[in-house]
């Protein structure tokens, strides 16, 4: 039960031969004691504000054959402590059950924050050994037939990871290697390098993912699958990649998987006659590129248009409020956390009960700092109800700045990374304190030191972040699928924080159970110091480099193997 609690601590086991006794004693923040030893622990032992919890009391007679009631702690020590318990002797089970509820309250009460319920600690252990289960037997489901596959692309990321879960999740076995791959961001007939770059800067309407065979000649090869989709307006290359890319080009892969057991599939042989095949043989982008010196944009004219692209923007339906944070390929500097530090505060002025944080970012090596000014900023809106609605892949940054709302939501089938393990680093956006509310920490340590990649689904039941569709059941009771079929991700989101900011009596009933937790606990307080224990630990790996963090963050920045650096 100790491990469950959301704070780090040391913990010291001894018994009444251990050599400086004493001493371990006049240090404890809580001390428990079940020696049996009457009046053991005296005022001179311990020091002031102490935790004290005296297991196995008794009855016993003293000379004059009076009942008196003894325990290990002489109760002159009570004045000294801010927090006495007893547990009853000679009950076996209930003792360990009752200290252990005991001493998780009090490590809880000593950092100054409510008690936390000893059944919802039991249930997120419980549901996170059911993950590890359900992970073991979806790793072995069976299909037709297991292929040997290996996975070959120029980088580990969002989307070859979730290649690499969905095979092994159809029982494929998968090895994943460093290369270039036949996987082609582009539609039929289009060949040639830079494919995505084109699309973007001939503003192409329509855009897609080819999956072709090798062939001698470069993107000739038969065509397996195919599948178009309409470009957003005003899209960076890293945002279409991460999302609309991503997601067809792994719903393709599956379905290629499926033509493979298909005796009577054959693959398309690419024919420019045809008038479905609407692309051509590009010539690489890069000779193109002319480079504007800073010193001259300011030059030039800038024409009157709509829907430009804007950094941080912010957009009102009723009562709820959304705030997008659209940094270039996800990317935040110093200045930029700075600018939606002072964003979110705007937002808490307006007239809105729900404010929406759209477009989440990932994590800036060199302004963590920063980063943890959002998150505060995030986690101390006791006037609002907050929601977080990650759109895209989000690395450890991302996901643990997102867990700073009330309600953290997911687009479908992207991959989450919450761990910093590869970059060497202990990390921070207090996800000591918004973690372990979700999940617990034997969880959270889980996921940090396996460094494993989730799919949105597996996240939703880890409990990391919510299901949009049951919390419209469980708090509307309306089932949002029939409400209307054609909602995407966002629309879903704005519905849910628009159905909360009107319902008065809902919103109020939430925001009083936000308040009366500021109110009773001193939450800032617990917040302030969990920062300072992270950024200690963060300071550690960053300037005495204990886990190779330099040769990790420039292999991650050079986009090369760590061996190369």
């Amino acid at each position: 039960m100790l491990s469950s609690h959301p704070f780090h601590s040391s913990v010291s086991n001894c018994d009444i031969f251990t050599r400086n006794l004493e001493d371990y004693c006049k240090n404890a923040d809580i001390l428990v004691s079940a020696c049996g030893v009457s009046h053991l622990i005296k005022p001179e032992n311990i020091k002031n504000g102490v935790v004290l919890i005296d297991v196995g009391i008794n009855q016993i007679k003293n000379s004059n054959n009076k009942q008196r009631i003894v325990g290990d702690i002489c109760p002159s020590s009570y004045e000294k402590s801010s927090f006495y318990t007893t547990v009853p002797g000679g009950v076996g089970l209930l003792t360990l059950s009752t200290l252990a509820f005991n001493v998780l309250n009090a490590c809880l009460l000593q950092k100054g924050i409510r008690q936390v319920n000893l059944f919802d600690e039991m249930y997120k252990k419980e549901n996170f050994n059911k993950f590890i289960e359900t992970k073991k037997i979806n790793d072995t489901i069976k299909t037709n037939k297991i292929y040997q596959v290996l996975v070959l692309s120029s980088a580990y990321n969002g989307l070859t990871q979730n290649i690499e879960k969905i095979l092994k999740g159809m029982g494929h076995k998968v090895d994943f290697s460093l290369a270039k791959t036949d996987d082609q961001m582009r539609v039929k007939g289009d060949r040639g390098p830079s494919s995505l770059d084109w699309a973007i800067l001939k503003n192409l309407p329509e855009w897609g993912v080819a999956i072709l065979e090798a062939d001698k000649e470069m993107d000739a090869g038969n065509i397996w699958a195919i599948s178009n989709f309409r470009m957003p307006y005003n899209i960076t290359k890293g945002e279409l990649y991460n999302s609309l890319i991503s997601r067809t080009a792994t719903k393709l892969i599956v379905e290629c998987f499926s033509k493979l057991d298909d005796p009577n599939f054959r693959p398309e042989p690419l024919d420019y006659s045809k008038p479905d095949v609407k692309g051509n043989l590009h010539k690489t982008l890069k000779n193109n590129i002319e480079i504007i010196p800073e010193s001259e944009v300011s030059n030039l004219s800038a024409p009157d248009l709509e829907n430009t692209y804007q950094e941080i923007s912010f957009r009102k339906h009723s009562k709820a409020g959304i705030l997008f944070f659209n940094f270039y390929n996800g990317a935040m500097d110093t200045r930029k956390c700075k600018r939606l530090v002072e964003a979110i505060k705007e937002c808490s002025k307006q007239d809105i009960n729900v404010l929406v944080f759209a477009d989440q970012a990932q994590e800036a090596w060199n302004n963590i700092k920063e980063i943890n000014n959002v998150v505060k900023e995030i986690l101390f809106m006791k006037n609002l109800i907050t929601i977080s609605a990650i759109q895209t892949n989000a690395g450890a940054g991302g996901v643990y700045m997102a867990l700073a709302s009330d309600f953290v939501f997911a687009q479908d089938d992207i991959v989450l990374n919450p761990h910093y393990k590869n970059m060497g680093l202990y990390g921070s956006e207090l996800h000591t304190i918004t973690a372990p509310k979700r999940i617990g920490k034997s969880a959270l340590d889980y996921l940090k030191n396996s460094a494993i990649p989730l799919l949105t689904k597996e996240a939703i039941e880890l409990n990391l972040i919510d299901d949009i569709d049951k919390k419209f059941e469980t708090i509307f009771n309306e089932n949002v699928q029939l409400l209307d079929m054609n909602l995407d991700f966002l629309d879903k989101i704005k519905l849910f924080a628009s159905k909360y900011s009107n319902d008065e009596q809902k919103l109020k009933k939430y925001l009083n159970i936000k308040q009366e937790i500021f109110r009773t606990i001193k939450f800032q307080n617990v917040v302030l110091e969990q920062e300072e224990t992270e950024l200690n630990e963060m300071k550690i790996d960053m300037f005495m480099n204990r886990n190779d963090f330099d040769r990790k963050r420039k292999a991650f920045l050079r986009k090369v193997d760590i061996d190369e650096v």
